[in-house]
């Protein structure tokens, strides 16, 4: 499971590009935090073509592919925290 995110100049690059209406509606869904399988729930679209627009959007370095182990978890609180809060 990968998790797509615009690099430093991608969204801006993707603003200029002629894009299909599948290919921008799968560029919306950017967030460094979706899956490319939870886009392609979202979009009902097979995981084939999710992969082939992703590579387009990689080729271009629109966007970078993080491993899903690597997308922002909720913060762990200290024991202190979770005794102020639990009162």
């Amino acid at each position: 499971t990968s998790i797509p995110a615009y690099t430093k100049d991608g969204f801006e690059r993707v603003q200029k590009l002629k894009l299909t209406s599948d290919e921008a509606q799968f560029a919306s869904q950017f967030n460094g935090v979706r899956s490319v399988q939870q886009i392609a729930k979202n979009l009902r679209i097979d995981l084939k073509s999710a992969g082939q627009m992703l590579f387009r959007f990689l080729a271009l370095e629109i966007v970078e592919c993080w491993p899903a182990s690597t997308a922002a978890k909720p913060e762990q609180r200290s024991v202190f925290q979770r005794f102020r809060r639990d009162r």
